[in-house]
C-alpha cells in the first residue's frame, strides 16, 4: 500500500524478528506533516499494522459501530487498540526527507516526557537516537507486544523496553485525542471496520 501524500509505500504485513507466522497486518496509513518557518513540510509516512486476529477479538465488541460507519468516533475503540497488550501492533514510519535521529527523538520526547517523566525506560527510549541519521526512504519500526516495546530501524533491533507505560504513551501520539496524523488515526478506523466485518 502507499500513503497518497508522500508516495511512499509500506508492506502489506509486518512480521517482528522476522516470524514469519502471525505477523501483523497493515491496517491504516497516513502522512505527517509539520508546519516549519510557515511551509507545511511532509515528515514521513505512517502506518500502523494490526495483529488480526486479536483485533477482532478484543474489538469485536466495536462491530455494530462498523457497521454503521461510526468506528472513526469512538474514543474508547482507540484507547482499547492504545491499552491492549495482548494485541501485537507496529507503527512503521518511512522518512519523506533526510532526518538527524535527534530531531525525530526530539519530537516524541515532546509527547512522551510528560507521561514518562525521567523514568529509565524513557531515557533508554531516547538512546536509541544518538548518532543515527535516517535518510528518505528509511524507515523505523515500534512494536509492542505484551508491554515489551521493540524499536527496529531498516529491520534491525535497536532495543526492546519491557514497559506497557511507553508503549501505551507511544501509540497515544498517533491514535490518542491529539494524534499528529488525523489521516492515520481515521484510516485505522477503516482498516478495524474491514477487520470486524
Amino acid at each position: 500500500m502507499t500513503e497518497p501524500k508522500t508516495g511512499l509505500a509500506f508492506d502489506g504485513e509486518f512480521c517482528l524478528n522476522d516470524a514469519k507466522k502471525n505477523c501483523a497486518k497493515l491496517t491504516g496509513v497516513g502522512c505527517r506533516i509539520k508546519s516549519l518557518a510557515g511551509i507545511k513540510v511532509k515528515v514521513y509516512a505512517a502506518g500502523i499494522y494490526l495483529d488480526n486476529k486479536v483485533a477482532k477479538v478484543e474489538l469485536g465488541k466495536y462491530s455494530s459501530l462498523a457497521k454503521a460507519d461510526k468506528l472513526k468516533e469512538s474514543v474508547e475503540m482507540f484507547e482499547d487498540v492504545i491499552n491492549s497488550a495482548a494485541m501485537q501492533k507496529t507503527l512503521q514510519l518511512v522518512f519523506a526527507r533526510n532526518l538527524k535521529g535527534a530531531s525525530v527523538r526530539d519530537a516524541l520526547s515532546e509527547r512522551l516526557k510528560p507521561k514518562l517523566g525521567g523514568s529509565t525506560e524513557y531515557k533508554d527510549f531516547q538512546s536509541y537516537f544518538d548518532g543515527v541519521q535516517l535518510k528518505k526512504g528509511q524507515n523505523l519500526s515500534f512494536s509492542s507486544v505484551n508491554g515489551v516495546l521493540t524499536t527496529q530501524f531498516e529491520g534491525k533491533t535497536l532495543g526492546c523496553i519491557n514497559s506497557p507505560a511507553l508503549c501505551e504513551a507511544l501509540f497515544d501520539i498517533y491514535l490518542g485525542s491529539n494524534p499528529v496524523s488525523k489521516e492515520l488515526k481515521e484510516n485505522l478506523a477503516l482498516g478495524v471496520a474491514q477487520i470486524l466485518a
